[in-house]
């Protein structure tokens, strides 16, 4: 396979995970990283791959999609960007890894969908989580019929917000900041993925900051036939010392015999196990849900170049 040519679009944090998978991958390459802060994508190289002395470093993004030894980019900049640079990258020729969430309303996913079929390039959204072992377990496990058919689905995602993260509920929902679209993305997605079938009807409830953007946000999707979706997010401000997180991907559980999948990742502590009743529990064992680390990226990669022709 002929290698993929990568440019990073920013200097954001979330290099930290993502730089170093593209240079585990063999059929990849990194070449350039472009940041609008001046210095700012010569520092991040230097601090997460010394030893990469090939890529190139521009203060500009568009110096990036103009580059012509790039095939694909990767896209971590702020919510509301994603729609307008991905459209860009599109209009350079360029294959688009772009962080979640894609955009933040239909228009622009239709106009992404319209303009990467013109030019023939793929987009995928950086849902990571998805090639973690434990969801291929779950697949397996729903597939078997072991649970029977899957009637709720019920997520939660929530962490305290620290001060360096406080710029994710400083713009209003409409802009891109709050819990929904920062982690709420996650929930949804993911339970979705257990849940057949489009929804009928979505009820949601939201607090918000006097900034527009939602610290906390509940919903009821709704699927015809008794089946439901619901999820809780939030992202309150932390007003101590300590970082408490509480992540419950999903639970899957078919109605009348409690049988289901629970899978959680709370704090330090991590369990992963599936409960049932008068018969002996599912489990899944030696599998930690730590959709942030390294190794994982790698894989998010590969899948990306498997999709990409070259």
């Amino acid at each position: 396979m002929q290698k993929v040519r990568w440019g990073i679009l920013g200097a954001a944090r979330i290099n930290e995970r993502l730089l170093p998978a593209i240079l585990a991958v063999p059929q990849a390459e990194l070449v350039a990283i472009g940041s609008r802060r001046p210095g700012a994508a010569l520092e991040t190289l230097q601090r997460l791959a010394p030893e990469a002395h090939h890529v190139k470093t521009y203060d500009s993004l568009e110096a990036v999609l103009e580059c012509a030894e790039i095939d694909a980019v990767y896209i971590p900049l702020a919510n509301a960007e994603h729609a307008s640079w991905v459209l860009k990258a599109i209009a350079a020729g360029k294959h688009v890894l772009c962080e979640k969430p894609l955009a933040t309303c239909p228009e622009d996913i239709l106009a992404i969908h319209q303009a990467a079929s013109e030019q023939g390039v793929r987009v995928m959204e950086g849902f990571m989580y998805r090639f973690h072992p434990q969801h291929e377990r779950v697949r397996e496990l729903i597939a078997s019929g072991l649970i029977g058919e899957v009637r709720s689905v019920r997520t939660s995602f929530s962490f305290m917000m620290k001060p360096a993260r406080l710029y994710r509920i400083q713009s209003d929902i409409g802009a891109g900041g709050g819990a929904m679209w920062d982690i709420g993305c996650y929930a949804i997605h993911s339970a979705r993925m257990w849940m057949q079938g489009s929804p009928r009807s979505v009820t949601a409830m939201m607090h918000c900051a006097e900034s527009g953007a939602d610290l906390s946000t509940s919903g009821i999707i709704e699927y015809g036939e008794g089946r439901i979706l619901t999820s809780a997010l939030n992202a309150p401000e932390d007003q101590s010392t300590r970082s408490p997180e509480h992540w419950e991907p999903f639970a899957a559980l078919p109605c009348g015999n409690y049988r289901g999948i629970s899978l959680k990742f709370i704090g330090e502590r991590k369990t992963v196990a599936g409960a049932k009743k008068a018969r002996p529990p599912l489990t899944i064992s030696n599998l930690k849900l730590q959709a942030f680390q390294a190794p994982f990226w790698p894989v998010t990669i590969r899948f990306f170049l498997l999709k990409t022709p070259c």
